[in-house]
Protein backbone atom coordinates (compact mmCIF):
# COMPACT_ATOMS: atom_id res chain seq x y z
CA UNK A 1 0.00 0.00 0.00
CA UNK A 2 1.44 3.38 -1.03
CA UNK A 3 0.85 6.39 1.20
CA UNK A 4 1.41 10.13 1.06
CA UNK A 5 2.32 11.96 4.28
CA UNK A 6 1.19 15.60 4.52
CA UNK A 7 2.86 17.05 7.62
CA UNK A 8 4.73 20.31 8.24
CA UNK A 9 6.24 19.43 11.63
CA UNK A 10 9.45 17.47 11.18
CA UNK A 11 9.15 15.75 14.55
CA UNK A 12 5.57 14.65 13.87
CA UNK A 13 6.53 13.32 10.42
CA UNK A 14 9.45 11.38 11.96
CA UNK A 15 7.13 9.94 14.61
CA UNK A 16 4.57 8.86 12.01
CA UNK A 17 7.25 7.20 9.85
CA UNK A 18 8.62 5.39 12.92
CA UNK A 19 5.17 4.11 13.94
CA UNK A 20 4.51 3.01 10.34
CA UNK A 21 7.67 0.89 10.56
CA UNK A 22 6.33 -0.81 13.72
CA UNK A 23 2.91 -1.86 12.44
CA UNK A 24 2.12 -5.17 10.82
CA UNK A 25 0.76 -3.65 7.59
CA UNK A 26 3.24 -3.04 4.75
CA UNK A 27 3.06 0.66 3.84
CA UNK A 28 5.41 2.31 1.37
CA UNK A 29 5.82 6.08 1.61
CA UNK A 30 5.10 7.36 -1.92
CA UNK A 31 5.88 10.95 -0.95
CA UNK A 32 5.89 13.61 1.74
CA UNK A 33 4.70 17.19 1.50
CA UNK A 34 4.65 19.94 4.09
CA UNK A 35 2.39 22.63 2.63
CA UNK A 36 -0.85 23.18 0.76
CA UNK A 37 1.00 24.35 -2.37
CA UNK A 38 3.39 21.36 -2.39
CA UNK A 39 0.53 18.91 -1.81
CA UNK A 40 -1.59 20.28 -4.66
CA UNK A 41 1.45 20.07 -6.95
CA UNK A 42 2.17 16.51 -5.76
CA UNK A 43 -1.37 15.35 -6.61
CA UNK A 44 -1.18 17.00 -10.04
CA UNK A 45 2.10 15.28 -10.96
CA UNK A 46 1.84 11.85 -9.29
CA UNK A 47 -0.58 8.92 -9.40
CA UNK A 48 -3.01 8.86 -6.50
CA UNK A 49 -1.71 6.98 -3.46
CA UNK A 50 -3.69 4.23 -1.77
CA UNK A 51 -3.85 6.27 1.43
CA UNK A 52 -3.08 9.78 2.72
CA UNK A 53 -1.94 10.73 6.21
CA UNK A 54 -2.91 14.40 6.59
CA UNK A 55 -2.19 16.98 9.26
CA UNK A 56 -4.81 19.75 9.37
CA UNK A 57 -2.77 22.81 10.35
CA UNK A 58 -0.02 23.34 7.80
CA UNK A 59 2.42 26.24 7.65
CA UNK A 60 0.54 27.91 4.79
CA UNK A 61 -3.03 27.29 6.01
CA UNK A 62 -5.69 24.67 6.58
CA UNK A 63 -5.27 21.34 4.80
CA UNK A 64 -8.95 21.49 3.88
CA UNK A 65 -7.94 24.06 1.22
CA UNK A 66 -6.20 21.23 -0.66
CA UNK A 67 -9.59 19.69 -1.49
CA UNK A 68 -10.61 22.91 -3.28
CA UNK A 69 -7.71 22.54 -5.75
CA UNK A 70 -7.00 18.82 -6.04
CA UNK A 71 -9.26 15.87 -6.69
CA UNK A 72 -8.53 13.44 -3.85
CA UNK A 73 -10.51 10.21 -3.95
CA UNK A 74 -8.31 7.97 -1.83
CA UNK A 75 -8.91 7.30 1.89
CA UNK A 76 -7.49 9.81 4.37
CA UNK A 77 -6.30 9.31 7.91
CA UNK A 78 -6.14 12.69 9.61
CA UNK A 79 -3.24 13.06 12.04
CA UNK A 80 -3.63 16.21 14.09
CA UNK A 81 -3.32 17.74 17.52
CA UNK A 82 -6.78 19.33 17.27
CA UNK A 83 -10.02 17.48 17.94
CA UNK A 84 -12.40 20.20 16.72
CA UNK A 85 -12.14 19.34 13.00
CA UNK A 86 -13.37 15.73 13.16
CA UNK A 87 -16.81 16.35 11.67
CA UNK A 88 -15.36 18.32 8.76
CA UNK A 89 -12.75 15.60 8.22
CA UNK A 90 -15.38 12.91 7.71
CA UNK A 91 -16.84 14.93 4.83
CA UNK A 92 -13.65 14.44 2.77
CA UNK A 93 -12.89 10.69 2.52
CA UNK A 94 -11.64 10.36 6.09
CA UNK A 95 -11.57 6.86 7.50
CA UNK A 96 -9.88 7.82 10.79
CA UNK A 97 -9.05 10.87 12.87
CA UNK A 98 -5.97 10.29 15.03
CA UNK A 99 -4.80 12.75 17.65
CA UNK A 100 -1.07 13.35 18.01
CA UNK A 101 1.09 11.81 19.18
CA UNK A 102 0.17 8.91 16.91
CA UNK A 103 0.57 5.53 18.59
CA UNK A 104 0.87 2.06 17.16
CA UNK A 105 -2.51 0.71 18.31
CA UNK A 106 -4.53 3.63 16.93
CA UNK A 107 -2.68 3.49 13.63
CA UNK A 108 -3.10 -0.28 13.29
CA UNK A 109 -6.82 0.06 14.09
CA UNK A 110 -7.18 2.70 11.37
CA UNK A 111 -5.34 0.60 8.78
CA UNK A 112 -7.36 -2.48 9.78
CA UNK A 113 -10.54 -0.43 9.29
CA UNK A 114 -9.35 0.52 5.80
CA UNK A 115 -8.59 -3.11 4.97
CA UNK A 116 -12.05 -4.17 6.21
CA UNK A 117 -13.73 -1.49 4.10
CA UNK A 118 -11.78 -2.61 1.04
CA UNK A 119 -12.82 -6.22 1.65
CA UNK A 120 -16.46 -5.15 1.89
CA UNK A 121 -16.10 -3.21 -1.37
CA UNK A 122 -14.93 -6.37 -3.11
CA UNK A 123 -18.04 -8.32 -2.01
CA UNK A 124 -21.02 -8.67 -4.35
CA UNK A 125 -23.49 -5.77 -3.95
CA UNK A 126 -26.18 -7.86 -2.23
CA UNK A 127 -23.74 -8.48 0.69
CA UNK A 128 -22.97 -4.79 1.18
CA UNK A 129 -26.33 -3.63 2.55
CA UNK A 130 -24.93 -2.94 6.00
CA UNK A 131 -21.84 -0.99 4.83
CA UNK A 132 -23.47 2.48 4.79
CA UNK A 133 -25.23 1.79 8.08
CA UNK A 134 -21.99 0.55 9.64
CA UNK A 135 -20.15 3.68 8.49
CA UNK A 136 -22.90 5.95 9.84
CA UNK A 137 -22.76 4.13 13.19
CA UNK A 138 -18.96 4.50 13.28
CA UNK A 139 -19.13 8.24 12.58
CA UNK A 140 -21.80 8.67 15.28
CA UNK A 141 -19.64 6.72 17.77
CA UNK A 142 -16.60 8.86 17.01
CA UNK A 143 -18.62 12.05 17.40
CA UNK A 144 -19.94 10.88 20.79
CA UNK A 145 -16.37 10.21 21.91
CA UNK A 146 -15.19 13.62 20.75
CA UNK A 147 -18.11 15.40 22.42
CA UNK A 148 -17.07 14.00 25.78
CA UNK A 149 -14.13 16.38 25.67
CA UNK A 150 -15.90 19.10 23.65
CA UNK A 151 -14.91 22.63 24.50
CA UNK A 152 -11.72 21.74 26.32
CA UNK A 153 -8.26 20.89 25.17
CA UNK A 154 -6.97 17.48 26.16
CA UNK A 155 -3.28 18.08 25.33
CA UNK A 156 -0.80 20.88 24.73
CA UNK A 157 2.20 20.41 22.46
CA UNK A 158 5.20 21.78 24.32
CA UNK A 159 8.35 22.67 22.34
CA UNK A 160 11.47 20.80 23.43
CA UNK A 161 15.00 20.51 22.02
CA UNK A 162 15.26 21.31 18.31
CA UNK A 163 12.00 20.80 16.46
CA UNK A 164 10.67 18.18 18.86
CA UNK A 165 7.19 18.58 20.38
CA UNK A 166 6.09 16.79 23.52
CA UNK A 167 2.35 16.22 24.09
CA UNK A 168 1.40 17.23 27.61
CA UNK A 169 -2.02 16.08 28.90
CA UNK A 170 -4.04 18.90 30.42
CA UNK A 171 -4.65 16.71 33.48
CA UNK A 172 -0.89 16.72 34.17
CA UNK A 173 -0.68 20.53 34.43
CA UNK A 174 -0.84 21.85 37.98
CA UNK A 175 -0.19 25.51 37.22
CA UNK A 176 1.43 27.79 34.64
CA UNK A 177 3.41 30.98 35.00
CA UNK A 178 5.60 33.25 32.91
CA UNK A 179 9.09 34.14 34.08
CA UNK A 180 11.30 36.80 32.52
Amino acid sequence: MKALIIEDEKAAARNLRAVLQEISFPIEIAGETDSIVDTIQWFRSNPAPDLVFMDIHLADGSAFEIFEHADINCPIIFTTAYDEYALRAFKVNSIAYLLKPINRKDLEDAIRKLENLRRKDSLPRENQAGTQTDMAREVARIMRELKKEEGRKTHFLVPAKGDMLIPLPVDAILYCYIAK
